[in-house]
């Protein structure tokens, strides 16, 4: 596709000649998502793969380290969580050689 094509495109919409496909995923019925067709193509790398999945794990995960965040916040709100700086900074940095590796 190039620019005149484009620019054509764009007139298009500006003068109304295109129109906003109102149909969306959640409205579609008896399907899972929408086909919508287009010229253009979208493609999630690995690395986005992989977060996604572990936002949806997390989002539907069962809540086994809810007890452990319970007693944590609850030792900072009475001032007895002394957390070890070091130790953080040092898993900090690990995890970011980590990733560069």
């Amino acid at each position: 596709m190039g620019i005149q094509d484009i620019t054509a495109r764009i007139n298009q919409y500006a003068s109304g000649q295109l129109t906003k496909n109102k149909k969306t995923t959640r409205e579609s019925k008896g399907s899972s998502a929408a086909q919508i067709s287009s010229p253009y193509r979208i493609s999630l790398s690995d690395e986005a793969k992989l977060l996604q999945n572990a936002g949806e794990a997390a989002r539907t995960s069962s809540g086994i380290r809810q007890e452990k965040t319970e007693v944590l916040k609850e030792k900072v709100r009475s001032g007895e969580y002394q957390p070890d700086f070091k130790m953080t900074a040092k898993n900090i940095l690990k995890d970011d050689m980590d990733i560069l590796d």
